[in-house]
């Protein structure tokens, strides 16, 4: 398994056309890709003025720490590039997405507000966003 970072449209577009969720993928600021053998099996970005972050790993991957790892990678880059905050979703009530709850927890993204199906999440780097937390 490799991981790949990569901030250039072109090759975000080349490398995951035909991935699930391509359409989200391809409009990130950077991406951090999972790679086993050549084939894209999971991808983690960074996209919009919020900082959303999309996560997927292929389904016959999962259970195996990708998503982590994939996050967890996203997350130091941020921090390197001085991102002030990541916000993403996660299912949580009614249709809840048990492993990605564990990887959030296990990262120490902080719960901010439950909307419906999903629930808010918050990685906060500055002082600033803790407080909203």
């Amino acid at each position: 398994m490799i991981i790949v970072y990569t901030e250039d449209k072109n090759e975000i577009d080349r490398v995951l056309r035909g991935f699930p969720w391509w359409e989200t993928f391809r409009k990130s600021k950077f991406c951090v890709i999972a790679k086993e053998n050549e084939k894209v099996v999971g991808v983690c970005c960074i996209r919009s003025a919020l900082n959303i972050f999309p996560t997927y790993v292929i389904k016959e991957y999962r259970g195996l720490g990708i998503a982590k790892m994939l996050i967890g990678n996203t997350i130091i880059i941020a921090g390197k590039k001085n991102y002030s905050f990541l916000i993403g979703t996660v299912g949580w009530e009614k249709d809840p997405n048990i492993p990605m709850r564990k990887v959030v927890r296990k990262l120490r993204f902080r719960k901010v507000v439950d909307c419906g199906n999903e629930t808010l999440i918050i990685w906060p780097f500055k002082e600033q966003w803790v407080s909203l937390c």
